[in-house]
């Protein structure tokens, strides 16, 4: 058995992404006031970038507003575009949403959370990635 310390920045990463806004487009403002499969579109950038993540073994878990009741149609919908996935957490508020994480003990300093805000409906991008990364190895400095 290989017992070889892996760092933090080269273990698998959990990715928490919105639904609404960030992988299909909200084109209705709050409360959607309908969950129709055929009447949403997808952001194909941010569908492409998130399949790579998972892909490569990351965690990508999703979170939306969008009452339990939707489970059904909104998983359709994400995987009517071939989004891949771990896990859909629904039900959740409309407020901000705070990721709150420890520090690695062995490695001090490097942080273990980030946050990417983008705007509405343009989706994710590389270089939205790439200045998480720069983040991340700016604080551990």
């Amino acid at each position: 058995m290989n017992l070889e310390y892996v760092p933090v920045s080269q273990r698998p990463k959990t990715i928490i992404s919105d639904v609404d806004g960030v992988i299909l487009i909200q084109a209705n403002k709050w409360p959607v006031k309908s969950y129709d499969p055929r009447e949403v579109e997808a952001i194909p950038n941010t569908v492409k970038i998130l399949n790579a993540l998972y892909t490569a073994g990351h965690q990508i878990i999703l979170v939306t507003a969008r009452p339990e009741e939707y489970r059904q149609e909104t998983s359709y919908q994400l995987k009517r575009f071939g989004l891949q996935f771990t896990q859909l957490v629904m039900g959740l508020p409309t407020g901000q949403r705070i990721l709150i994480n420890d520090m690695k003990l062995e490695e001090e300093g490097i942080p273990t959370a980030i946050a990417i805000n983008l705007i509405r409906d343009e989706g994710l991008t590389e270089q939205d990635l790439e200045f998480a990364e720069v983040a991340i190895e700016k604080a551990a400095a």
